[in-house]
């Protein structure tokens, strides 16, 4: 009868266990997959996790020319904004 109550406990000491590590896991892949979406909007360019990684290794992939020439459009309207905000402080 003990045996069988410390198998029961074992596995329920096990379950929790693997549960901690499966939301510790998910946890890390959704800070990664911020991270990755962070990356990608500050340097321009398409970051995602790969699927067939384990751990989900970052890719870093090209952008389209049509992704490309919004990034330097925006870049652009930023620099444009930068200088007439240092303008308006001259004058």
């Amino acid at each position: 009868m003990n045996k069988r109550i410390s198998k029961k406990q074992q596995n329920r000491e096990m379950a929790r266990t693997v549960n901690g590590l499966v939301l510790c896991y998910q946890e890390m892949v959704s800070e990664r997959e911020k991270r990755c979406k962070e990356l990608s909007a500050k340097y321009g360019v398409r970051v995602e996790l790969d699927k067939d990684n384990p751990l989900g290794m970052p890719l870093i992939l090209p952008l389209t020319e049509a992704q490309r020439q919004a990034e330097m459009r925006r870049f652009i309207a930023a620099c444009e904004r930068l200088y007439e905000q240092q303008q308006a402080q001259r004058g």
